[in-house]
């Protein structure tokens, strides 16, 4: 009755099986009776006092739910609803990198942290089908290709058909940081030997440094400027303007501390900044990027919490 509704359901010896949003109990209901049993009555569930950090890490929001490898269940895929909160397995192995393109869900699962394979799943039908045996990582899109960050050999930047064929190395080098790549305003941006580098997605050719001012870490891009923590002798967190080429600092992190989990949401910078034991500047920090000066501004330390990802759904 109301917001209370039914999810997981199954039939079994003539009888119906689910789980009430309201209370996350499983139900048992007999049809001939129109009896229905808390099978969880009494249950309290244990306290998670344990932090996982075993696993990748990773979250996005779709479509108002929010996506993410749940540590507590062994890395899998979930999704989050955020209006009835309830909690969706989507995947049997554990994920590495997951993303989305218009009603495709992309995710590259692993066995034994050694075995690599990248699936593709309507969010129309939920049919998964794999398309590499590859360590396919930090996945982006233009077109028909897939973009993306090669780990089973060399490190390379490749690109592919989206179901999986003619898959090109677009980019070698020593290494493909381990950040995530770009599509922007016919670019495609990635990391590499802790340079940034924009590939051209219509005339290809070889991707060319962004700007030697900068070594990128943590980043984002967002109307034609890239926010960054700058990785120097000194981290920063600066903005640099794409069009102009200007860079400029919004605020210094020292040696040891760094800016995690970047997110914009309403014209603001949002960065969780990790610093080392017993330091006061640890917490989340919010930029005004409208402001003619923007300084970066204690949100909450969040004390006892690590963020490393962030996700925006609605206002939360």
């Amino acid at each position: 009755a109301g917001e209370d509704e039914v999810f997981y359901l199954s039939r079994s010896n003539g009888k119906l099986y689910y789980v009430r949003t309201g209370d996350r109990h499983r139900y048992e209901f007999d049809p001939e009776s129109g009896n229905e049993r808390d099978l969880m009555n009494g249950f309290i569930p244990p306290e998670e006092t344990e932090l996982i950090a075993t696993y990748y890490e990773k979250a996005e929001e779709k479509d108002g739910a929010v996506y993410f490898i749940n540590m507590k269940d062994g890395g899998r895929l979930y999704k989050y609803d955020t209006v009835t909160g309830a909690e969706y397995r989507i995947t049997g192995l554990p994920v590495a990198d997951f993303a989305f393109d218009g009603d495709w869900l992309y995710y590259a699962t692993t066995k034994l942290y050694v075995n690599f394979d990248l699936y593709r799943m309507s969010l129309v039908n939920g049919e998964p089908e794999r398309i590499s045996t590859e360590k396919c990582m930090h996945l982006s899109f233009d077109g028909d290709y897939i973009y993306y960050a090669n780990f089973s050999g060399s490190n390379t930047l490749n690109r592919m058909k989206k179901n999986g064929t003619e898959n090109t190395v677009i980019f070698e080098t020593e290494s493909v940081d381990d950040y995530k790549t770009t599509v922007c305003d016919g670019y495609l941006y990635f990391v590499a030997d802790g340079y940034m580098y924009r590939y051209d997605l219509e005339k290809g050719g070889e991707a060319t440094v962004v700007s030697e001012d900068f070594k990128p870490n943590e980043y984002l891009i967002d109307g034609g400027k890239i926010y960054m923590m700058n990785d120097g002798w000194t981290n920063t967190v600066e903005v640099y303007n794409i069009a102009s080429g200007a860079l400029t600092e919004i605020a210094s992190l020292g040696m040891t501390d760094d800016a995690r989990g970047m997110f914009v949401y309403d014209g603001c910078l949002y960065y969780y900044r990790n610093v080392a034991a017993g330091s006061g500047s640890k917490g989340l920090y919010k930029v005004d990027l409208s402001a003619a000066k923007p300084e970066a501004v204690l949100v909450d330390a969040f004390d006892g919490y690590y963020i490393t990802n962030c996700v925006v759904a609605g206002d939360k």
